[in-house]
């Protein structure tokens, strides 16, 4: 059986592609395509997914899909309900004759008449697939998945994923997704100072800079690593990066050198680690009672060393583990979807996946 699993993001459309009669070991396909669709536009989202699609898949036959999205979250749709529809036809208009499930906050792959009455059960459900295939592997852990723009705290117990949160709003409010990442992160909304000399100075509240701009600086980034937009719309070499940090305090690169834009870049990369250990620390306490020493903490996404780790380590967890170490898959850059995919084919062909938990 062949299964695509589709994450169709606002800002990335990330492709999932597994063929289960492949002779082992299990190996999964998967691709990333920056698709901002708030600059693009939704009348290009069929033709952006067709694409992202057909760079893995080529001409083999596939027999069931399987979704997530939280491009419903974009201000291009008027309500998440809107946007979720949006992204059933496009898929729908592509796979026609093909099964489609739509995967929920519960766990639960829906038909896509089903999910089309249920939109805010289905929105914003990527984090699931995530949580669901970690649960295959630990009993008790938290996973911390790190991408372009946000990230999500999954806590696992015995075996169940434990959210306190369904919604992007309950989850906000229970720390379990901090809208923080390490390409399009507004530096404005990590810190409202920053160190200039020895004194403090504010930031304008614009979007001058971003955190790609911050990593690259500070060498946790190559310049192809930067996939998304800038906020100037200019390049991605150094020099342009620290223009745009060195703009978030009105400046410009004949106001400040680039020790100080460093040390402005160090003092916001610290901040935004502190703000993901919070987080972390929040939903272990109202979660486990494993001893923080003995808890797995899974790490994934592109910001997995970057970000993930270091928030790990500073909120006092030592056992931190690789989702790729864990699971023998080549997935972190793009979870969700590749996730989506094994809960696909394990429903469908329950007992045949001798690689995963029963």
């Amino acid at each position: 059986m062949n299964v695509v699993g589709l994450d169709v993001g606002g800002a990335n459309i990330k492709v999932a592609f597994i063929e289960s009669e492949q002779t082992p070991p299990l190996t999964i396909r998967t691709v990333n395509v920056f698709f901002p669709l708030w600059i693009k536009g939704k009348k290009n989202l069929k033709h952006a997914v067709q694409d992202a699609v057909l760079k893995i898949v080529k001409n083999r036959k596939v027999d069931v899909v399987g979704v997530t999205m939280t491009a419903e979250v974009s201000d291009v749709y008027f309500t998440k309900e809107e946007g979720v529809n949006h992204v059933l036809d496009c898929v729908q208009r592509i796979f026609s004759s093909t099964p489609i499930f739509v995967l929920d906050v519960e766990g639960n792959l829906l038909p896509v008449e089903e999910a089309r009455r249920k939109p805010y059960k289905v929105a914003s459900a990527n984090w699931m697939a995530t949580g669901w295939l970690v649960s295959r592997f630990t009993v008790n852990s938290m996973v911390v998945d790190v991408g372009s723009t946000t990230t999500d705290v999954i806590p696992i117990v015995n075996h169940q994923v434990v959210v306190r949160g369904k919604t992007d709003l309950e989850r906000l409010a229970y720390d379990e997704l901090i809208y923080t990442g390490i390409l399009r992160t507004n530096l404005s909304t990590i810190t409202n100072i920053v160190p200039i000399g020895k004194k403090f100075v504010r930031v304008s509240s614009e979007f001058f800079a971003s955190t790609g701009d911050v990593h690259l600086v500070l060498g946790n980034l190559k310049k192809e690593e930067y996939t998304t937009e800038t906020a100037d719309g200019r390049g991605k070499s150094k020099r342009e990066a620290m223009a745009r940090i060195a703009r978030i305090v009105c400046a410009d690169l004949k106001m400040l050198d680039e020790k100080k834009i460093k040390k402005i870049s160090r003092f916001i990369y610290v901040r935004q680690i502190k703000q993901v250990a919070e987080a972390l620390k929040n939903v272990y306490n109202r979660t486990h009672k494993t001893p923080k020493k003995e808890l797995s903490i899974v790490v994934t996404g592109i910001g997995k060393k970057i970000l993930a780790e270091k928030a790990a380590k500073e909120a006092g967890f030592r056992n931190i583990v690789d989702i790729e170490k864990l699971t023998k898959l080549k997935i972190s850059e793009n979870t969700p979807a590749a996730a989506l995919t094994l809960m696909v084919l394990n429903r469908l062909e329950r007992g045949k996946n001798l690689w995963m938990q029963s």
